[in-house]
């Protein structure tokens, strides 16, 4: 079965996830952060990105609004806290 991808406008660069991830609390190396990347920047649906970690789906989906709800400054890009 191929991976489904989602629509395009809900996909972050690397650069953007990272300053995302780095506003929140997830290790970077961790799991649910790998299959965030899968969504968010590689395209993939949250359940294909479940299959392929080994995370659970609810777990994706608490993380994926996390790293959503981060504001980023339009000038520079970095994630605006608070």
């Amino acid at each position: 079965m191929p991976n489904k991808k989602i629509p395009i406008s809900r996909i972050m660069t690397s650069t953007q996830f990272t300053r995302a991830l780095s506003a929140t609390r997830m290790a970077p190396d961790g799991a649910t952060a790998q299959a965030c990347r899968l969504v968010l920047v590689d395209g993939l649906t949250a359940y294909a990105a479940s299959q392929q970690v080994g995370v659970g789906q609810a777990a994706i989906s608490r993380a994926l609004a996390k790293l959503r709800s981060v504001r980023c400054c339009p000038t520079c890009g970095q994630a605006v806290r608070g």
